[in-house]
């Protein structure tokens, strides 16, 4: 199975155009700093659960160090939507839509860490 078919990559995908539309919409004085942390942490998750993937046959600790690695972006992230949202960049809405999509990622990453 190609990692573009699992659940995870999907998911992360999906979240990580999400934040693309909500940064669209920041203030131009935040381009260079919550928005980039934004954007760069979002992707990062993606790119690391993707690395994780395409180690997991042969690099079995690599494949544990890139999962680690997609959760801590995940974590990131929350933390910057948080930031968001208390800076009064992001409505509630968004806030839960978004926050809903990292729960979801971070239970199945602690659920592939557990089985390895």
């Amino acid at each position: 199975m190609s990692y573009r078919k699992s659940e995870n990559y999907q998911l992360g995908v999906k979240q990580a155009v999400l934040v693309e539309e909500v940064c669209r919409k920041f203030p131009r004085h935040e381009l260079y700093s919550l928005t980039q942390q934004l954007r760069n942490s979002s992707r990062s998750i993606v790119a690391n659960y993707v690395e994780s993937y395409v180690r997991q046959k042969y690099y079995p600790s690599d494949f544990r160090k890139f999962l680690t690695y997609s959760q801590g972006s995940c974590d990131e992230t929350k933390f910057w939507v948080e930031l968001a949202r208390e800076m009064g960049l992001l409505d509630e809405a968004s806030f839960e839509k978004l926050m809903e999509g990292y729960r979801t990622f971070s239970i199945i990453i602690v659920r592939i860490l557990g089985r390895t």
